[in-house]
């Protein structure tokens, strides 16, 4: 693909965030509808619950902040925010 992206699967549906540009896409099983996110703030979604809102973590490293969106109403709930960013490194292919 042209664009490089991240899939995350739950019960309610999948996220696909673009690594590239901010732009996310989530697909509830339950609607059977896409639904583009919001991509001001670069934001990654991480998380669809079970009323169809979704989490995400705006990416900026000055103030990281959880937020939850409702894409009904384009509304959101700021949860956390002053985070600290852990980073972390996916061993599964890592050749010891």
């Amino acid at each position: 693909p042209e664009t490089i992206f991240d899939v995350i699967y739950n019960q309610q549906g999948f996220i696909i965030n673009s690594i590239d540009n901010d732009m996310a896409m989530m697909y509830l099983f339950s609607m059977d509808k896409t639904i583009s996110l919001s991509k001001e703030l670069h934001r990654k979604y991480f998380e669809i619950l079970p009323d169809d809102s979704v989490l995400f973590t705006t990416t900026s490293t000055t103030n990281p902040q959880i937020f939850r969106y409702f894409p009904s109403s384009n509304q959101m709930l700021l949860l956390a925010e002053g985070l600290s960013i852990i980073p972390m490194i996916d061993v599964a292919n890592y050749i010891y």
